[in-house]
């Protein structure tokens, strides 16, 4: 390898949204590191993450619920099943 071409790593101060700290090594000249946000605090690693999936579930229910569990076979929409034996129980 090359000398004199990689950074110089120093130690650098980790401080949480909550107080809590911790050491670890960057080329960062800065020392210390405050974080606004962090695993404790934003919604993606927290509460705000369940709330996605669950809206992501209610979409996806929405869609089986409109075009049905045929519609990835190409068997069409439910509705249309539906409506078919609908008629086939007035043709009777």
């Amino acid at each position: 390898m090359k000398k004199d071409i990689h950074p110089d790593y120093q130690a650098l101060e980790i401080i949480m949204t909550d107080g809590s700290k911790f050491t670890t090594y960057s080329a960062s000249k800065a020392g210390k590191l405050i974080l606004d946000a962090d695993i404790k605090t934003h919604p993606a690693w927290n509460e705000g993450a369940a709330v996605k999936v669950n809206q992501k579930a209610g979409k996806v229910a929405k869609f089986n619920d409109r075009f049905g569990s045929s519609f990835l076979s190409g068997g069409g929409d439910k509705k249309a099943e539906e409506a078919k034996v609908e008629e086939k129980k007035e043709d009777e």
